[in-house]
């Protein structure tokens, strides 16, 4: 008992960890005099990726992350092929991704903000990327799971470009 008492503590203390913003497991180093940063500044972001699509397709959907930190990602054309980051290919009518585009327009896509969420929120969150083609423009819309702020037809749309991965890919 006392030993399954003490895996809980260690389990639970492993999951709190996880779940920290920032963990420091080394002793914070002292800037030198030439140095034009403190080491306790933040850290600028990354510059926001720019929305791009190979030139016949109408959206790339990318996911990321989860407990096993897996990276996925489909682009969809508009003759209804579906190629996935690592090859596999799939098919669906021309008809199919012309519907999901007039939803996904219907929807409000060309208004949705750029990002929803922070991707610091929490660890084992999946991050979604939408890259789609609307009326000659290209772009694309960032969220995490439980992003309260997102539209929920955001989530809908993300749902129905999976189901129809799913059915191309038979995956």
């Amino acid at each position: 008992m006392q030993k399954l008492k003490a895996f809980s503590v260690i389990v639970l203390a492993l999951l709190l960890a996880a779940c920290a913003q920032e963990v420091a497991l080394v002793a914070p180093t002292v800037a030198s005099p030439l140095s034009t940063t403190s080491p306790l500044s933040t850290p600028t972001p990354p510059a926001a990726k720019k929305p791009s699509l190979p030139t016949d397709a109408v959206i790339v959907y990318q996911r990321s992350g989860g407990l096993a930190g897996r990276t996925e990602e489909w682009t969809i054309y508009a003759d209804g092929r579906v190629v996935s980051g690592d090859g596999r290919t799939g098919q669906l009518s021309p008809q199919e991704v012309a519907n999901l585009v007039r939803q996904i327009e219907a929807a409000g896509f060309g208004g949705w903000r750029d990002t929803y969420g922070s991707p610091a929120a929490c660890c084992d969150r999946f991050t979604y990327n939408l890259t789609v083609r609307l009326a000659g423009q290209t772009k694309m819309v960032t969220t995490i799971d439980a992003a309260s702020e997102e539209p929920a037809t955001l989530r809908t749309i993300l749902g129905q470009v999976t189901q129809l991965v799913a059915k191309a890919t038979g995956k």
